[in-house]
């Protein structure tokens, strides 16, 4: 909101959220929602968050989102589906775009675009 409105109140506070984000990041790497772990928000959290470091290039930003996809690793099924019943929401939706972001700086999200890419 800054860059698009200069108002000085909503300096920072961005920096802020993203901070918060991430020392709520489970030891596993998944971020909560709802109290726990959901592979298909967790595809969208790592969506919003790489566009975020896509702008600031911050290295504890990329090594969490790392951590994250390392989790979510664990829930793409061998048919490439996702998630499911264990997750928190029960959703099975993947959004792949924060993981096709950082495919280049990192090769995890290779390996899950090939696991998802028979669904």
């Amino acid at each position: 909101m800054h860059e698009l409105t200069a108002e000085r109140a909503f300096l920072g506070r961005g920096e802020a959220e993203v901070s918060e984000i991430m020392g709520r990041q489970s030891p596993d790497g998944w971020y909560s929602e709802y109290g726990g772990a959901d592979p298909g928000y967790e595809s969208l959290g790592i969506y919003y968050l790489a566009k975020v470091w896509a702008r600031t290039q911050d290295a504890s930003l990329l090594g969490s989102l790392r951590r994250s996809i390392h989790f979510l690793t664990h829930a793409v099924h061998p048919d490439g589906s996702v998630g499911g019943a264990y997750g928190s929401r029960c959703t099975s939706l993947y959004m792949p775009g924060g993981l096709e972001m950082l495919a280049a700086h990192d090769p995890t999200p290779r390996r899950l675009r090939h696991s998802s890419a028979t669904a």
